[in-house]
Formats: structure tokens, C-alpha cells, sequence
């Protein structure tokens, strides 16, 4: 989407309407967030356009709020 602006050039939108997709979006620290702040970054992602979020965790971080432990 980016390319013509690199190239100097103007170019509009994409047209993705001819195609059948879903945009996924990854909050990589989730394990390191209060859910408030979950909570705000998936509506953020959700308004952006992404149809699927997933929830990314640190190594080694506990979340009491994703009930996981993320290892190497």
C-alpha cells in the first residue's frame, strides 16, 4: 500500500473489495497489560479495521488476566 508513496508517486486506497479476507492484528505484550489497557488497544485495533486479534504474551510473563504463563 505504501509503495507509490516510496516511489514518489500518489496512489489511492486499495481497492480490497473484490477480495475475500480478514485482517488479523497481534498485541504482542498482552501478558503485560492491565485489561483496561487490553481492553483500549483491541477497541483501537478493532476500529483500524482488524477482523481478528490475537493475544501475544511476553517470555517468561505470568498474566493473571490471560491465566497463562509464556515461555521461551
Amino acid at each position: 500500500m505504501d509503495l507509490p508513496a516510496f516511489f514518489g508517486q500518489h496512489g489511492g486506497p486499495p481497492d480490497l473489495s473484490r477480495h475475500d479476507l480478514r485482517i488479523f492484528a497481534e498485541i504482542v505484550d498482552a501478558s503485560a497489560l492491565s485489561l483496561d489497557a487490553l481492553s483500549l488497544r483491541a477497541a483501537a485495533l478493532a476500529a483500524s479495521g482488524a477482523d481478528v486479534i490475537d493475544l501475544g504474551c511476553l517470555p517468561d510473563t505470568r498474566s493473571p488476566i490471560l491465566r497463562t504463563q509464556c515461555a521461551d
